[in-house]
């Protein structure tokens, strides 16, 4: 019974405010909100904006999967490297988080109830090691794909006009 609140806890805790118990550590949960496609634009000229906005922000393409409908990319950026799939649905463009070199890829969890030096911080390690450990990276690489993600939604409504203009 203790398990299952903890697990509603920590979900509560990070649904209510994602940085809150991470303010000031450069670990957070990552994937950003997904990008609503218009109406008016169909596959091939989705893809298109997408490769336009990789371009644009530095991303190079590492397979382009048109038939599985995603895109992955990765960004170098001194000596660390972040990999991305943008997945390109009917209605959205949603990102996932592939892997990452010097990122800080990991799990976090809640503090044990009770445990000593408890103080409400979130816990970071490497490996997963309960079951409501939530993933999270450095939170460079979500700065990453939210301007990743802000570029192709700038990109989509320029295709929107060109086709509507």
């Amino acid at each position: 019974m203790l398990r299952y609140v903890r697990r509603i806890l920590l979900i509560c805790c990070l649904i209510a405010s994602p940085f809150s118990a991470l303010a000031g550590s450069a670990i957070v949960p990552f994937n950003p909100e997904p990008v609503t496609l218009p109406a008016e634009l169909g596959g091939d000229r989705v893809t298109r904006a997408v490769i336009e906005a990789l371009v644009i922000r530095g991303w190079r393409m590492t397979e382009i999967n048109r038939d599985a409908g995603y895109i992955d990319a990765e960004l170098p950026v001194r000596a660390h490297v972040g990999r991305v799939r943008v997945r390109i649905g009917d209605r959205s463009i949603s990102f996932e988080y592939r892997e990452s070199d010097n990122l800080d890829h990991g799990w976090l969890t809640a503090p044990p109830t009770g445990s000593r030096g408890d103080s409400g911080e979130m816990h970071f390690s490497p490996v997963r090691q309960s079951e409501e450990a939530v993933e999270a990276v450095h939170r460079n690489y979500l700065a990453w794909v939210n301007e990743l993600a802000r570029t192709i939604d700038g990109t989509l409504m320029l295709a929107g006009m060109e086709q509507n203009g």
